[in-house]
């Protein structure tokens, strides 16, 4: 799971902070948190690099993040 700061309907281009990224056991009753113990190493080691690069995307860390998202 990756969390962020939303966006609206309808969807627009617009800036977003990235928040968390967890990992989570679905079943039919919802989510259940997964410790990052128990991630199998290449699911985790992808997820880093996808992290990375999703981050490389944006903007870079502004301490003023909160005030200029919607």
């Amino acid at each position: 799971m990756i969390d962020f700061s939303g966006n609206g309907m309808p969807e627009e281009n617009r800036t977003v902070a990235l928040g968390r990224f967890t990992f989570e056991k679905m079943s039919a009753d919802g989510g259940r948190a997964v410790a990052l113990a128990d991630v199998p190493p290449v699911l985790l080691s992808e997820t880093w690099c996808d992290a990375q690069d999703i981050a490389r995307e944006g903007t870079g860390f502004d301490p003023a993040w909160e005030s200029k998202v919607r």
